[in-house]
């Protein structure tokens, strides 16, 4: 569901490099934003009446729009590969290119006749419930059947295991 739009005021972008800034903008957009290819829409529009400041030199206006993946990180990240790429494709000056940032609820984006709200649970929350689920169940099967150890043994045990595991899956 990411989408980028590009809006220009360039006459028109040559078909042959239209083509291959979709295939590398849904690539870039896709690795840094951890979803799939698949559903990444890209959108280039030339020929539009813009200026940025007051002369008429090319200039570009971009949204990136995204449920979840847009954390600060990945904007930065974004905005300096993509800049780069319009740069070098397009022959626009980086400091002529506007990028704008939109991260919606799942609610708010449509796909397929539903929306988007049913997966709208950031990854980080996704792993602190099965954490916390997996830590549970564990912790009742330490207490309640422990084998040769005492149970306090087995709850020292787990306590290193929420140490290693907590850190390695980003548990806050």
């Amino acid at each position: 569901m990411p989408t980028f739009i590009l809006e220009t005021n360039l006459k028109k972008i040559a078909s042959k490099l239209e083509s291959s800034m979709h295939d590398k903008i849904r690539n870039l957009v896709a690795s840094i934003t951890g979803k799939s290819d698949d559903f990444v829409l890209t959108v280039l529009k030339a020929g539009i009446a813009m200026k940025f400041g007051p002369t008429d030199e090319p200039c570009a206006y971009c949204e990136i729009k995204s449920v979840g993946a847009l954390s600060p990180e990945n904007t930065q990240e974004l905005s300096s590969l993509l800049c780069v790429q319009i740069s070098k494709d397009l022959k626009i000056d980086p400091t002529r290119i506007y990028l704008e940032f939109q991260e919606s609820a799942g609610h708010m984006w449509g796909w397929n006749g539903r929306t988007f709200a049913r997966w709208a649970v950031s990854s980080p929350s996704i792993r602190t419930f099965w954490f916390k689920t997996i830590f549970q169940l564990l912790w009742q099967l330490f207490l309640i059947h422990p084998v040769t150890d005492s149970p306090s043994c087995y709850a020292e045990r787990g306590l290193e295991w929420i140490g290693h595991w907590g850190h390695a899956w980003n548990i806050q």
